[in-house]
């Protein structure tokens, strides 16, 4: 995971395992404490694989999870 000006981003790669090309959406959700519901969508990334094949995939959250403020 990385922070920059952009926001919060997770990389992270994904693996076609079947003899078929395909398509995948790899989603990454965030939770927050005191929120109302336990976890929310907040990215996600759709990628076409080919059979075997590898790739990296850098999701930004958005929009970035609320800060704690005590």
């Amino acid at each position: 995971m990385a922070k920059d000006g952009a926001g919060l981003r997770a990389s992270f790669t994904v693996r076609n395992t079947g003899k078929v090309a395909g398509k995948a959406v790899p989603q990454i959700y965030v939770a927050g404490e005191g929120w109302e519901a336990p976890k929310r969508l907040g990215g996600f990334a759709a990628v076409m694989l080919a059979p075997s094949a590898t790739t990296t995939v850098t999701v930004t959250i958005d929009p970035p999870p609320p800060r704690q403020f005590r």
